[in-house]
């Protein structure tokens, strides 16, 4: 999803590259298929950003599905037990500690093991009501409804189109939405779906660094093919 945004992104923000691209392309065959462009990127944002956030499919991996079922009370205490076991392994008998006799280091072994459980439950305990608040604004957005119409009505084929039109991009203004809108959903909700991957998995990943990679790629794609200088 983050990936076809920072691909998208250019081309909604940066009057540079679209005024270059856009001269390339002036009374050209290509701007034919250049104006179809940002539509197409567009719907493909839409269609992801409901897969990841909103999908109430039961076999999806969407982070509504995903709370839905961590929310089961044995599950989602199995899933707090899993994320404070992860520190068991820092503390298996015979590691030793500097030059005390062993039955010193076991008892520092034991101190230590405990606080970190207990900072690894407040974590967890944390991150899950961060998550739930997440989960309820994202189910009180307006925006959450406006792109399950779109997934209803221009993806899943809910709703033909009329007979007598011509086929085109579905435009994601027809939602009385903009673009920035969904660069905007996304950002206010990621954060929750990388929590929620952090307490399942235990792997920590940097929101920053994520976005930051495949921002450079997207920027570098569209301003060489706009022949404009690029710096990473």
């Amino acid at each position: 999803m983050d990936e076809r945004r920072q691909i998208l992104a250019p081309l909604i923000d940066d009057d540079e590259v679209k005024g270059a691209l856009g001269r390339k392309l002036h009374n050209t065959y290509g701007a034919n298929a250049y104006n179809h462009l940002v539509p197409i990127l567009g719907q493909d944002l839409v269609r992801d950003i409901v897969r990841l956030f909103l999908d109430t499919g039961k076999k999806s991996g969407s982070l509504l599905n995903l709370y839905r079922k961590a929310s089961q009370p044995s599950l989602n205490q199995a899933l707090r037990n899993e994320f404070i076991s992860i520190t068991d392994k820092w503390y298996q008998k015979g590691n030793g500690i500097g030059d005390f006799p062993e039955e010193v280091a076991e008892t520092m072994r034991k101190e230590m093991h405990d606080n970190h459980r207990s900072e690894f439950a407040r974590s967890f305990d944390e991150a899950w009501d961060q998550i739930t608040n997440g989960v309820n604004k994202m189910k009180a957005d307006p925006v959450s409804e406006k792109l399950r119409t779109f997934r209803d009505k221009y993806h899943a084929h809910l709703e033909m189109s009329r007979l007598g039109e011509d086929p085109a991009p579905f435009a994601v203004d027809n939602l009385d939405l903009t673009y920035n809108d969904l660069f905007a959903f996304s950002d206010r909700y990621m954060p929750h779906v990388f929590e929620m991957n952090r307490i399942i998995t235990g792997t920590i990943s940097d929101i920053d660094e994520f976005k930051g990679l495949h921002q450079t790629f997207g920027n570098a794609m569209w301003r060489i093919l706009a022949g404009l200088d690029f710096e990473k």
